[in-house]
């Protein structure tokens, strides 16, 4: 059975932007060994995120963009 998934644009201090940190620094930083200066800056604050929620409420997948790499 396929699941439904809907991405979102999120503000930054929201509940799902919060998630997607949470979800960033497990994968990236804990699994993956990504500085965490590296991995989160000041551009976090004005880039645009997106969030994918699947059927379930469960995050999935996150992206940020800034203007500089849109």
């Amino acid at each position: 059975m396929a699941m439904e998934t809907a991405v979102l644009g999120v503000p930054v201090f929201s509940t799902l932007c919060n998630e997607a940190f949470r979800l960033r620094r497990a994968i990236f930083v804990h699994e993956q060994k990504v500085p965490e200066a590296e991995e989160f800056d000041a551009d976090d604050l004005s880039a645009h995120h997106l969030v994918a929620v699947t059927a379930a409420k469960s995050p999935a997948p996150c992206a940020s963009f800034t203007p500089r790499n849109m």
